[in-house]
């Protein structure tokens, strides 16, 4: 759940109701989309707004435990999409990779939430990746149902104020809050591949 915001400040309430409009299309999300594709779009829409995050990145894992950045639908918050990071994917400029690998390893690593002001972490200060981007905070928080990670969410900053715990917390709430839809939408879409193969 996402903490309590204590005392009701203005600005205080008006990032609780972000955090609840997210949430709540979110939870609407799990319940109708008939993709992975489809939810990890809405994740991502919603969130980047919420967190007032530069940059929210659905990651996805595939059979071999190895990650990619997750193909979007089209709209104008897809941008960052149009190159694809990976676990083995060290070029082209890290400017142009959407995410940091070196946090995104971390998270996988370890299968647990990270919140981070990178540059003054001694965890990824010296991450090419970090430095080259400007990135200044970054959230990554697994996407996990029956102990197995599907994916991760990553969203970060590249300057201004650096999340907090309430941000972390929010993201950690959508993750738990995708996590059941999207282990049913890829065994939907692994069987309907398997057929399709099948009947080819």
């Amino acid at each position: 759940t996402v903490t309590s915001f204590g005392r009701e400040t203005p600005a205080r309430l008006e990032r609780a109701n972000r955090c609840l409009r997210a949430l709540y299309s979110i939870a609407r999300a799990c319940a109708e989309s008939a993709s992975t594709k489809r939810l990890l779009s809405i994740l991502a829409a919603r969130l980047r707004p919420a967190l007032e995050a530069d940059r929210v990145t659905p990651i996805l894992l595939d059979d071999s435990g190895h990650w990619h950045v997750a193909e979007l639908e089209a709209g104008p918050d897809q941008e960052q999409n149009k190159v694809l990071a990976s676990a083995e994917k060290k070029a082209p400029a890290f400017s142009r990779v959407p995410v940091s690998r070196t946090i995104v390893d971390y998270a996988l690593r370890t299968k647990r939430s990270v919140l981070t002001a990178p540059r003054s972490d001694a965890r990824f200060g010296g991450a090419r990746s970090i430095g080259e981007q400007g990135i200044t905070s970054a959230l990554c928080v697994p996407i996990a149902h029956a102990e197995k990670v599907m994916g991760l969410l990553y969203a970060d900053r590249l300057g201004g104020q650096d999340f907090d715990r309430e941000d972390q917390e929010l993201l950690t709430a959508a993750c738990l809050q995708a996590a059941p839809a999207m282990a049913g939408l890829l065994r939907l879409e692994e069987i309907l591949s398997r057929k399709e193969r099948l009947l080819n």
